[in-house]
């Protein structure tokens, strides 16, 4: 039995499969890399270890009335898109019957992964998984007339349908859907669809939810985020139409000061054309997360240059290799202990 893919497409562009059938594997089943335009339609990928599909890269590469069963891990992972320019990926999911995934690994690999920019999952009838059926990562993604049921069935905190933890993940859209009988009676609770950790900007539109809001949650969770549109949607035997948390400086304050939040720092640098200004007390995170470094002393500014610029002048007045600490020191005459003491420091009621 394989423990490679059975077929791996690289830089292949126009090709149809059709009505093929491809299992028993013990890694994944197909994988598709870069190129453009090609579609599997009307196959049956099942019984593999790892996932269904692939499709890594490219642009405009499809999955037509397929059926994906029977599988280690996901059904499908599809990337597609450049989050920097914003650029579609074009890549679809369409009219396919994915079910009893997630039979080795239970969490965190649903039937549909999206991540890039501008891809769609249509028309699909998804069931049978111990945790999510869809993960959506990016933007101008688009979920519509899809059936999703039985999933969540064992793990807690989650969705039939997942997003968490970026709050540039905007523009996605689910219309048209029909969630129903998720979760379980374990925990903290499972919805319909669930946006964590500051998911903002999604649009959630002419769906109907019944049965699918256990524990706490509603069929739609929200927790934190912002610019959330929920309209026009159907909720029937949920216990709650919508849950959440609020929205208030200091949980925002909590997310950009853990480690999670400077997760999303890093990330932003690493995939847009954006300037971040952090203020830290920390030189290890400053010097970590930030190409540039601007020393304050009284409300001016004494010194700013690359990190590796700043200790590198130090280290010529200091005669010796300087730390961030030194630079800090050199330029403003005290600790950085002396100043975050001033900081917490109680007014003088005299």
């Amino acid at each position: 039995m394989l423990e490679t893919p059975v077929m791996t497409l690289t830089d292949v562009s126009h090709v149809t499969f059709k009505g093929l059938t491809w299992k028993n594997g013990r890694g994944d089943g197909v994988i598709v890399q870069g190129g453009s335009s090609c579609l599997l339609a009307g196959c049956t990928i099942r019984q593999f270890g790892g996932n269904g599909v692939e499709i890594q890269g490219g642009a405009h590469h499809g999955l037509l009335s397929c059926d994906i069963a029977m599988l280690g891990r996901g059904g499908t992972v599809v990337t597609g898109g450049d989050r920097k320019t914003l650029t579609p990926g074009g890549h679809f999911v369409e009219n396919c019957h994915i079910d009893h995934f997630s039979l080795v690994d239970h969490t965190y690999t649903p039937a549909v992964l999206l991540s890039g920019v501008g891809n769609r999952i249509s028309h699909c009838l998804i069931h049978d998984s111990y945790s999510s059926a869809i993960r959506i990562e990016g933007n101008d993604h688009l979920v519509e007339y899809n059936e999703v049921r039985d999933v969540v069935r064992e793990s807690d905190d989650q969705g039939g349908s997942d997003m968490w933890g970026n709050p540039t993940f905007r523009g996605n859209v689910f219309r048209y859907n029909y969630w129903h009988d998720i979760g379980n009676t374990l925990g903290v609770g499972q919805a319909g669809i669930r946006l964590d950790d500051w998911i903002s900007g999604v649009v959630i539109y002419g769906n109907i939810f019944q049965r699918c809001a256990r524990g706490n949650f509603g069929g739609i969770q929200i927790n934190q985020g912002s610019d959330n549109l929920i309209e026009n949607n159907v909720f029937a035997d949920c216990r709650t139409a919508v849950s959440g948390g609020a929205n208030s400086a200091e949980a925002r304050m909590r997310f950009l000061s853990g480690a999670q939040g400077k997760g999303y720092i890093e990330e932003v640098n690493a995939t847009h054309d954006a300037t971040i200004v952090l203020t830290t007390h920390d030189l290890a995170e400053a010097e970590r997360l930030c190409g540039r470094i601007t020393v304050l002393n009284e409300g001016r500014v004494v010194a700013e240059d690359t990190p590796d610029g700043l200790k590198a002048t130090t280290a010529e007045r200091l005669g010796r290799p300087a730390t961030l600490e030194d630079v800090f020191m050199t330029y403003t005459g005290r600790s950085l202990d002396d100043d975050i003491d001033e900081d917490d420091a109680e007014p003088d009621g005299d």
